[in-house]
């Protein structure tokens, strides 16, 4: 195996290299010294972090670092014992005596499950490993879910506390708040959401790519100072650091995917590589808008890394994506209604509409494991979006009542003209935007406590040209009416160059405030300054864990104990902080295009309390997840919602609340399979200082001010449901299904030509449910051949048929109104996809 120093030096000429190699100091001649390294991995083969590594008889040691590394200085010409010690594992491990100087590898497999006397709990699976409430996902399911999106969103959106009613979007709500107030991180690196974007459809694909996962922590809320500044929740996920060669093909009808990773022989270098090709025009094609639909969704990733010594590591993340979407509407024709009342919009459409949108993230990383358990990490990035958005659509509609009567001879027809108009919508928009980020990550480990640290400055350019109108015309006259002029309903022309400086930083200590209840305290404040309004806010986070009952099983799984029952093992965790959210461009820019150069940070005060109970049921283990939440809002800056499209009110001028209670069963029914199911209840509402109306009083003769008071916020989803259930085929193991089931009661909403009227209303509940059947046709690891010698040649080789929309559910995600020949307005629903079956097959090599 070559050493870290030939590896660097080996395109110099021998004679150069030994003179270096004589000016390395070398101390400790009076005794002869080697040198061993290796990799300590678990059961699965994935790294093993903070592994104590030790001589025997020896106060001489180290510990693993985040690729389970170690090397350790070692006397030659002796047989040396290393004792590598895990949460209390012991592995005991005699190294032959060695020459001087020589490098000798040992690579160690340790247990890593915590093993009880009446059941066996896999830290990885049930319980995070962490000091904070921060939840470790599963991701077993990522291979198998049923999902019309990325499957990383898929399995999030099926977690407690969130929401998501479009099986078209990557985008989610966490505890009543917007798609806006999440946070979204890949190896520490920020992700940024599509700015122009309207609906689902259009959307594409998302940046995180399920293939190249290793690991997902998900927080609802109440997380660290460490993160950053967003009201709602954290998704921070983890790549691959790959070991060995591994690869994998996956196509559908909906697109196909590539992915391959692997390590050099002398294991200094490593690859992750993937790519994806995507379209939604099979699942589009069955909504009520027919046409043509081209949509192409295309993006490629890559993270190389390059191990310059046992502490030292470069890293370089690249991602290139491209997402086209092109419709050339033909007509549309949408029932809705009661028994006795059916209403049909029948619409028939000229032009197209194109958007597309470019993005490109390329990120260096730095990063420094030291042997005395300190850890630092330093990262450039840049993001590039172009972002265009071209329509021209004429639309000529009709209205109608239909007849209801089965006994009319009109029966299923028109019956009534109720309106009858011509729209011509127009755009041309577009948006570039470049994000420049240096960030810096510190962690030391202590004997009783655990410091983090860090910051971050980033410059922000951002230039957004906007022209877009809307001409209304109603049985012939345009509409508002003018008779010396042709005026347009909507009309919108703003150009903005916005150039900004952003410098973040934040500090916390986690304290162990006992090892024998495993009781700890993270305390931590973040603080962030923005050049655009000079607002500088600092915000102080605390959370709070403790196993109340570790101790005592402790003692009675050792025999130490004179009681031999087990007392519940649960976790207890709290959290309380404020959380502040400064204002990226969304938020800034009003639905008239105009900047408000007095914006401020969004704010919000949050309370948490919640509780992790493992129990045994039928020689099952289940973890019963529980959370209560509190939060107060102030400086709100309203908005609605539309379909995806968020606009905001750019003012700070309501204040609000959201509270709830999130409840989770998770457990593996059969097998290794993880099946949960999750719950929600959640109110949330908001204030507007502005949205009274003036009433006339003819006693008084004068105008009484009438204040809305608390209404609900567009995201009040007051009850969520989602299943995720996994199951083999009686006595055929080779063959599974995979249920996947959402249901959230109706959101709100209202006629946006009537201020008084917001969210009045309540759409339909979102219900869906969706299913697939997989069947393992090749299995190298379980020893299952095929008949066909061809297909051995894969390490697995899977088939899969999912059914979405099992029940051919109508959800609606909007309503577009339509003003009648009265002047009334009828919200007419637009509907989601219709039931499509798909079929996959995915090769593992």
């Amino acid at each position: 195996m070559k050493s870290y120093i030939s590896f660097n030096l080996h395109f110099f000429r021998k004679d150069i290299f030994f003179i270096l190699m004589m000016l390395i100091p070398v101390s400790g001649f009076s005794q002869p010294t080697a040198v061993v390294k290796g990799i300590v991995r678990d059961l699965e083969g994935k790294p093993v972090e903070f592994v104590n590594v030790s001589i025997e008889g020896s106060k001489t040691g180290t510990t693993t670092n985040q690729s389970g590394f170690y090397q350790l200085q070692i006397a030659a010409n002796k047989e040396t014992v290393l004792i590598f010690s895990y949460i209390g594992k012991v592995s005991r491990e005699k190294i032959p005596p060695l020459l001087a100087g020589q490098v000798f590898e040992k690579n160690v497999v340790i247990d890593v499950r915590i093993t009880l006397k009446t059941f066996d709990v896999e830290a990885q699976t049930f319980k995070e490993s962490g000091k904070t409430p921060i939840q470790k996902v599963d991701t077993r399911a990522l291979d198998v879910l049923p999902a019309t999106s990325e499957r990383v969103i898929a399995l999030i959106k099926t977690l407690p506390g969130v929401s998501s009613n479009s099986e078209l979007s990557s985008s989610y709500s966490v505890r009543g708040g917007n798609y806006d107030e999440n946070l979204v991180y890949i190896n520490d690196i920020e992700i940024y959401r599509p700015f122009l974007i309207r609906s689902g459809q259009q959307e594409g694909l998302p940046i995180i790519n399920s293939s190249l996962v290793e690991s997902i922590r998900f927080s609802a809320g109440g997380f660290e100072a460490k993160y950053g500044d967003k009201l709602s929740s954290v998704l921070d996920i983890t790549y691959k650091n790959p070991r060995s060669f591994n690869a994998d093909f996956s196509a559908s009808l909906l697109g196909a995917s590539v992915h391959a990773e692997g390590r050099s022989e002398n294991t200094l270098f490593s690859y992750l590589i993937g790519g994806r090709w995507r379209t939604n025009r099979y699942l589009l094609n069955s909504l009520d808008v027919k046409g043509n639909y081209n949509t192409s969704f295309a993006d490629y990733q890559s993270y190389f890394n390059w191990y310059l010594s046992p502490e030292w590591k470069i890293g370089l993340f690249s991602y290139a994506g491209r997402n086209f979407y092109n419709l050339i509407p033909e007509n549309q024709s949408t029932s809705y209604g009661t028994h006795q009342l059916v209403l049909r919009l029948d619409v028939y459409f000229e032009g197209q509409e194109i958007t597309s949108y470019k993005s490109f993230l390329n990120a260096l990383d730095l990063s420094c494991n030291k042997k005395d358990s300190t850890f630092l990490k330093f990262i450039f990035s840049v993001f590039n979006t172009v972002e265009t958005e071209y329509y021209d659509v004429l639309g000529e509609y009709w209205l109608r009542q239909i007849e209801t009567n089965p006994a009319s001879e009109q029966f299923g027809d028109p019956k009534l003209n109720l309106g009858v108009g011509a729209f011509l919508n127009h755009a041309r928009n577009r948006l570039f935007a470049d994000v420049y980020s240096f960030q810096f990550k510190g962690r030391r480990i202590f004997k009783n406590n655990e410091f983090q640290y860090g910051t971050n400055s980033q410059v922000e350019i951002i230039e957004d040209k906007l022209r877009e109108w809307r001409l209304l015309d109603s049985a012939g006259y345009s509409i508002p009416l003018n008779p010396d002029e042709l005026t347009l309903e909507r009309f919108l022309h703003t150009k903005v160059q916005l150039s900004s400086f952003r410098q973040t930083a934040y500090f916390q200590n986690t304290f162990t405030l006992s090892d024998s209840n495993r009781a700890y305290l993270t305390a931590g404040i973040r603080s962030s300054w923005w050049s655009y309004n000079n607002e500088l806010i600092i915000t102080p986070r605390i959370q709070f864990v403790i196993e109340p009952f570790h101790k005592k099983n402790l003692r009675i799984i050792e025999g130490k104990s004179a009681d031999t029952a087990l007392k519940p093992n649960f976790q207890i965790k709290a959290s309380a902080g404020m959380y502040y959210q400064p204002p990226f461009y969304r938020e800034l820019r009003s639905t008239e295009g105009i900047l408000n150069p007095e914006i401020r940070s969004q704010k919000s005060y949050q309370f948490l309390l919640g509780t992790d109970y493992y129990f045994r049921v039928f020689d099952k283990t289940f973890k019963w997840y529980t959370e209560i939440y509190y939060k107060y809002l102030t400086d709100i800056i309203p908005y609605d919602v539309d379909d995806i499209r968020v606009r905001y009110y750019a003012r700070n001028n309501a204040t609000g609340y959201s509270a709830g209670i999130d409840l989770q069963l998770y457990g593996e029914l059969v097998g290794n399979l993880p099946s949960w199911l999750s719950m929600s209840v959640m109110s949330t509402k908001e204030d507007l200082d502005d949205d009274y109306t003036l009433i006339y009083d003819s006693i008084s003769g004068k105008y009484l001010r009438t204040e809305q008071g608390l209404i609900p916020r567009p995201t009040d989803q007051r009850f969520m449901a989602s299943l995720l259930f996994q199951d083999f085929f009686p006595k055929i193991r080779t063959s599974r299904v995979h249920l996947n089931l959402i249901y959230g009661t109706p959101l709100p909403f209202g006629p946006p030509q009537f201020p008084n009227l917001r969210n009045k209303y309540r759409m339909r509940a979102y219900r869906r449910v969706d299913i697939g059947f997989s069947q393992l046709l090749v299995s190298n690891k379980e020893n299952y051949k095929s008949r066909i010698r061809f297909l051995n040649n894969f390490d697995e080789l899977w088939v899969s048929a999912e059914v979405f929309n099992l029940f051919g559910i109508q959800n609606v995600i909007s309503y577009l109104w339509v003003k009648d020949v009265n002047n009334n307005f009828w919200g007419v629903p637009s509907y989601l996809t219709a039931r499509r079956l798909n079929v996959s097959i995915t090769a593992k090599f």
